[in-house]
């Protein structure tokens, strides 16, 4: 049905075309320092329209539920993590959380910068070609990046060594990927983190110029120069919104300011479907994120983790989800899943949907009300008890947490039922 469907298959030439595209110009030189700065300027005004059209569809785009409420899915949107200033807020509740939680249990934190052979750079800062460039896009990049901290991170579970913190990929002036890391663990391991972090980045290309002080780099934080996280809250600020950074140094040739250079970087992710932050260890957000869906006490098995949710403690929500050193399996609080046979937009079954969070042989619902996924001229927005969205075709699909698929030029209002 995939391959029967025009609209997949737009969907997929369209991402065909732009990664084609966008490695054409950083060949020609579009994409570097003196010229369009992460991403080129035809990528980045193709993110803008797109980002415009989708905000279009999410306006004229409707949530309903049972008791006659209407939400626009661009007003639900602006309440996520979709929303740049919540997901960067999020990420910094995490991020001290993180911190507080080193300094509870006598931890370490250090700041680690992982950058790619040189065979991965395009161009050098001054505009020159790099002369051991070999072709590679930033999604080859990233990928090797990937491979080499998935080994790292099985090398220091193997070791027994819990490290925990958080990821943030950004480009260099030519696309190129590089890792931040914000590290914390324990200090009698770090002599040996180091040398796995060395051993793995350094197993390529080991002698080249430059790689001994480029590939990693390692700075301690020192508490009495400041706070971890301030330190590195304008490598997430950066790569989000640009709020409160100031000048991108990395914009040597105009010297704009990173709210500007913010969307060249979202458009450089976008394109070539790079994960920009990942927390690495504690527990997942996921759980967090339920937690904070109920605002009531609940049973004592709940009620520590989801106080510290609500009150956006990371920290207390790590200790009461049993710290670093417990696997996902084994944590106190897990998220719900059920398994539904509905079909999907493809009429294969939709699957697990999240449902709630479970402890034991306890289990919570956040997901209470049915909610009805409305499109086309005949929606007619209402935050009444009184539903007027009639007049059109609905499907009997459960939608939960999938999008819509394209809109059709027709005049009917389609409809998909979820959870929330």
């Amino acid at each position: 049905m995939r391959l029967t469907d025009d609209r997949w298959w737009r969907r997929v030439l369209k991402r065909a075309v732009y990664k084609a595209s966008e490695e054409v110009e950083r060949d020609l030189g579009l994409v570097q320092a003196q010229a369009g700065l992460y991403s080129s300027d035809d990528a980045v005004n193709r993110r803008l329209a797109d980002r415009e059209r989708s905000h279009n569809l999410l306006q004229e785009t409707y949530a309903v539920n049972e008791l006659g409420e209407s939400f626009s899915l661009a007003e639900l949107a602006e309440l996520s993590v979709s929303n740049p200033v919540i997901r960067r807020t999020e990420l910094m509740v995490r991020l001290r959380g993180f911190e507080e939680y080193g300094e509870k249990h006598g931890h370490i934190g250090e700041f680690f910068t992982l950058t790619l052979p040189s065979r991965f750079h395009a161009f050098r800062r001054s505009g020159q070609r790099n002369p051991r460039y070999e072709g590679r896009n930033p999604g080859d990049g990233q990928a090797w990046l990937n491979s080499v901290w998935a080994r790292i991170r099985a090398r220091l579970h193997r070791l027994g060594i819990p490290i925990y913190g958080v990821r943030v990929a950004e480009p260099h002036h030519d696309g190129t990927p590089h890792w931040h890391m914000l590290l914390y663990f324990d200090g009698s391991h770090q002599a040996t983190i180091h040398q796995v972090f060395r051993q793995y980045l350094l197993a390529e290309s080991p002698d080249e110029p430059g790689a001994l002080e480029h590939r990693l780099k390692i700075i301690a934080i020192d508490p009495e120069k400041g706070s971890a996280t301030g330190y590195f809250a304008k490598y997430i600020s950066k790569n989000i919104d640009g709020h409160k950074v100031g000048q991108d140094f990395e914009d040597h040739k105009f010297g704009r300011d990173a709210a500007e250079t913010s969307v060249r970087v979202e458009a450089w992710a976008s394109l070539w479907r790079i994960r920009q932050f990942q927390q690495i260890g504690g527990p997942p957000v996921g759980v967090w994120r339920e937690l904070r869906r109920l605002k009531a006490p609940t049973g004592e098995r709940f009620e520590p983790a989801r106080q510290a949710a609500d009150q956006g403690d990371w920290c207390a929500f790590m200790e009461a989800m049993g710290g670093i050193s417990v696997l996902c399996r084994d944590r106190p609080i897990r998220i719900l899943k059920v398994w539904s046979e509905l079909p999907g937009t493809y009429g294969d079954p939709v699957g697990f949907v999240i449902d709630g969070i479970e402890s034991g042989p306890e289990s919570i619902s956040t997901r209470l009300v049915e909610w009805k996924i409305l499109w086309g001229s005949d929606v007619v927005p209402s935050r009444t008890c009184v539903n007027n969205c009639t007049g059109g075709h609905h499907s009997d699909i459960d939608f939960r947490g999938q999008s819509p698929p394209e809109l059709g030029r027709t005049g009917n209002s389609v409809g998909y039922e979820m959870r929330n």
